[in-house]
């Protein structure tokens, strides 16, 4: 080899592995950087599930107080008809007619308060899912650095080995 090409072997294989060394840091802020972004992602989603699981909640109360007042209106007609036709609304017929509305409507309100108790379970069930992917993605960014930091020294331990055999040789 000449004089001038073999000078520059050893700067050439500082400068290489001072690339390697930066370029193995840089990825590593890279990925944690995005890490960090999905994980900020995540709260939010998680963020946004637990208000729609607030919503549906009160949507649910909202409907069973609706339910309510419908039946309301409805033993009122029940009882107003019965006692325009003179029949006695503590007996008989009258009374069954009575407790069948309110049993029914006791099965109705259960229906809509376990779909609503439902939605809420979906709503809070995503909302664990988003927590537990931002902690996830806060870990694959602590690991993005370490692994980096890794990445680096083996650079640097790989450039120093190639240099001194370069150097013996």
């Amino acid at each position: 080899m000449c004089a001038p090409a073999a000078a520059l072997v050893g700067p050439l294989m500082i400068a290489s592995t001072a690339v390697s060394t930066v370029g193995a840091i840089a990825g590593g802020m890279s990925r944690a950087a995005q890490e960090r972004y999905a994980a900020k992602v995540a709260d939010r989603n998680a963020k946004l599930e637990g208000e729609a699981a607030r919503t549906e909640a009160e949507n649910g109360r909202q409907q069973l107080r609706q339910h309510w007042r419908r039946v309301g209106q409805v033993q009122g007609r029940q009882e107003a008809a019965m006692a325009a036709n003179g029949v006695d609304l503590g007996f008989g017929s009258a009374l069954r007619v009575q407790q069948d509305t309110m049993m029914l409507a006791r099965e109705d309100a259960t229906s809509i308060a376990r779909a609503a108790d439902e939605r809420v379970r979906g709503f809070d069930i995503r909302s664990s899912n988003a927590r537990a992917e931002a902690k996830a993605a806060r870990s694959r960014a602590s690991g993005a650095i370490v692994g980096s930091i890794f990445d680096a020294s083996k650079s640097i331990l790989g450039g120093a080995t190639q240099y001194t055999k370069w150097r013996a040789g």
